[in-house]
């Protein structure tokens, strides 16, 4: 503080983003992919592909028929979710929990056929990633995600503070002139989406207030602390026991006529049942997420009538749905998808780019102190931007290749999905160790694209499903995934061409002769 108030708050946004920069980093890409993780898991799923959505038959037949086939699987469910077909998806899934264990299929909606997909982690690997970390439990991941968060607010606040000329700077881009370069990169990456990153952040604790700031509902709730959710959206306790008197559930047919009455204009979504086939049944039948930020439902008991709405039951539940509803985008079309997953891309630049600079800055003061010395901490903040950057961008799109390169067959197939992912990750970390810095980062970006570019190669090989097809099919779920793939192998090329050349062009380097010209080459 004794440099003045803006100073301080550089010192802060500099180091509240180190700290956790290189986490933070791999946050912003999972949370940018799972903005399409129902169309990754479906593109995992090459069984599904030839699944249609129902034209011509209406949604209780469908319910009907899927009902006879699950009543002997769960006679003695506790609950049980039904997703319904959706542009996103067409199969129709049911999960249930029964006996300790959960149990799940997957439909075809058109015919009421069970289809066996192959086991896989599919695009929610990026999903628990973003918000919970993995091999961690889910308490211990959600608070680190806290933290980080938490953090990450801090530097944009005292980033905007911090750079009083910003919207200025916006409009000024001077490439090829190394620190202020990578300065006017962090600043445009961070203001072209500010409003999206103060947004995401800032919703994003909101989400998980309960974790870092629990102690309201402990002193009102207790040890039960689903009571909150329960009371302020009118959700049925999911935990009351089953009466244990057996009752046959109502028709559906009856609760969809009921369900359009109320929302005539509304498509149904999901139905969720909590003690299946007793008397103290509840069913909940809930609208559409899709163009909507409060998705509402319809509770009905085992008489088949209409207990309450679901429904944010106040102006803090209404708030933190609305929050939750902007931070996972549910509610937004294919166009404001999109925009979110840019935004999301601009976040993962700004990030690297506020990681890449801190070391570029220390290490030009490091040469007019010491240029023939360098501390652990810098050799271990470019062993960690490196692996966390160039690295990630291996592993990320490696989760694909895995996914058709495994046996359909293998046991725990999902779980080798993970492993192989964090496998790989490792690799590149010691790959950035022995390998000299700037050799590292281009040649690291090339196995990105290698990568990246044998997605669609290896998937045509291994299915049925070639993008030239998926093209002229019009199936643009599954094409989307491979031309994707194919813009990041064309960026992370155009990546490892720029290093390269940076690193080796005479014009870069200050030579008198060709021996020095070599011998720099050497060096590199």
């Amino acid at each position: 503080m004794k440099e003045g108030f803006r100073q301080s708050q550089a010192w802060l946004h500099t180091w509240s983003g180190l700290i956790v920069g290189w986490l933070l980093f791999m946050i912003f890409a999972t949370g940018t992919l799972s903005f399409f993780r129902e169309e990754i898991t479906y593109w995992m799923q090459p069984e599904l592909h030839s699944v249609s959505l129902p034209k011509d038959e209406n949604q209780a037949v469908i319910l009907e028929r899927v009902f006879r086939q699950l009543s002997p699987k769960i006679e003695d469910a506790s609950f049980l979710a039904i997703t319904l077909p959706s542009d996103r998806n067409p199969t129709l899934k049911v999960n249930w929990f029964a006996a300790r264990q959960r149990g799940n299929l997957v439909f075809d909606p058109n015919t009421g056929n069970v289809i066996k997909p192959r086991a896989t982690v599919g695009g929610n690997f990026y999903y628990r990633m973003h918000y919970q970390l993995w091999y961690l439990s889910p308490f211990t991941g959600r608070i680190i995600i806290c933290v980080v968060t938490l953090c990450m607010l801090i530097a944009l606040i005292t980033g905007i503070i911090t750079h009083k000329k910003i919207f200025k700077d916006f409009f000024v881009l001077r490439t090829h002139k190394g620190q202020r370069s990578w300065l006017d990169g962090h600043i445009i990456s961070g203001v072209i989406a500010l409003p999206f990153h103060l947004m995401i952040t800032f919703s994003g604790l909101i989400i998980l207030i309960g974790f870092f700031m629990p102690w309201g509902n402990d002193a009102v709730y207790g040890q039960q602390r689903g009571k909150i959710y329960q009371e302020a959206f009118n959700i049925p306790d999911f935990g009351e026991r089953a009466s244990g008197i057996k009752q046959s559930m109502p028709s559906i047919s009856s609760l969809l006529e009921q369900f359009n009455k109320v929302y005539p204009n509304q498509q149904l979504s999901f139905i969720t049942i909590y003690r299946p086939n007793q008397t103290n049944s509840k069913i909940v039948l809930t609208t559409d997420i899709a163009n909507t930020i409060n998705p509402k439902g319809l509770v009905f008991n085992n008489q088949g009538e209409i207990v309450t709405e679901v429904n944010a039951n106040g102006p803090a539940a209404a708030t933190q749905n609305t929050l939750s509803s902007l931070h996972r985008g549910h509610f937004a079309n294919y166009g404001l998808r999109w925009l979110y997953f840019l935004s999301g891309i601009a976040g993962c630049f700004m990030t690297a780019s506020g990681l890449i600079l801190w070391f570029i800055k220390k290490q030009a003061r490091l040469k007019k102190t010491s240029p023939n010395k360098q501390p652990f901490s810098h050799r271990l903040v470019q062993i960690l931007n490196v692996t966390t950057i160039a690295g990630l961008c291996v592993a990320l799109p490696s989760v694909l290749l895995t996914n058709r390169l495994l046996p359909t067959m293998l046991e725990h197939r999902q779980r080798w999905e993970a492993h192989i992912f964090f496998i790989i990750w490792g690799l590149t970390l010691l790959y950035s160790i022995i390998r000299p810095y700037k050799k590292a980062w281009y040649e690291l970006f090339a196995l990105a694209t290698i990568t990246c570019l044998a997605i669609p190669i290896i998937n045509s090989l291994t299915t049925k499903d070639s993008l030239f097809q998926s093209i002229t099919q019009g199936n643009w779920q599954l094409a989307s995934v491979e031309l994707i793939a194919i813009t990041f192998a064309l960026l992370f090329a155009w990546l490892s061409y720029m290093i390269f050349h940076h690193n080796y062009h005479p014009k870069n380097h200050k030579v008198n002769s060709n021996a020095q010209l070599q011998q720099l080459v050497m060096d590199k």
